[in-house]
């Protein structure tokens, strides 16, 4: 299945990545390999549903006036069977997992240069940077793992990035992704944003635009 995919003119918007890190408790060091080997497993079946997931991000025909065209080309390293999942032993640079339960894991206990592989929103990635679409880094720590999910936000927003989570969650509980998510998942983007034909103009946004309501004595 190949992971080819136009983004449309909403792939164009900001070149970053949204992150959300997750605990997980495993209390018996000997079940961290079969937590890994779970997450692997569901990502293979997701990306044969969404094969755009195991992908990265390309800009082509940028140049010359040109702003270019946004898509989804195959990446190499994500074609492996541990697909987008990377393992990462912290257990000597990060505080145990009962230790961030206890403190409610501040973000002075999360080090991102050590948890996430990726920066993220709103710092904008440059052109020439390799930029897969999803990125899953499975942090070991003493006691626990906490698993950082990077998405493109070009190829999914903050909605989209939750429905990632919720159909790779099914899937580590054993279920199926419903058919309808899939067949919407994969829909052409230009079929739900279609761009307009020449010479045609865009519509009026006038029905959403209207003076603040918020009664402020002074402009703000």
């Amino acid at each position: 299945m190949s992971p080819d995919k136009s983004l449309g003119p909403l792939g164009q918007i900001t070149p970053a990545y949204t992150l959300l890190t997750l605990g997980f408790p495993i209390a018996d060091e000997s079940q961290k390999a079969a937590a890994i080997s779970t997450l692997e497993k569901a990502a293979g079946e997701i990306v044969q549903a969404y094969p755009w997931l195991a992908g990265q991000v390309v800009n082509e025909g940028f140049g010359d006036g040109s702003s270019g065209t946004y898509k989804v080309v195959a990446h190499e390293p994500h074609e492996t069977t541990s697909r987008f999942v990377h393992v990462k032993d912290c257990t000597e640079n990060c505080p145990t997992y009962t230790d961030l339960v206890k403190a409610r894991a501040p973000s002075s206990m999360l080090d991102g240069s050590i948890l996430s592989p990726a920066y993220g929103f709103v710092n904008s990635y440059p052109r020439h940077v390799v930029k897969p679409v999803c990125i899953m880094q499975a942090n070991l720590v003493k006691g626990g793992l906490l698993l950082t999910i990077c998405t493109f936000h070009g190829v999914m927003d903050a909605n989209g990035n939750d429905q990632f989570i919720r159909q790779f969650a099914s899937l580590c509980r054993g279920k199926k992704i419903a058919e309808e998510y899939v067949r919407w998942g994969n829909m052409d983007a230009d079929t739900i944003v279609p761009p307009l034909k020449p010479g045609e103009e865009p519509l009026s946004m006038e029905w959403i635009r209207y003076p603040s309501q918020l009664g402020a004595e002074e402009p703000t």
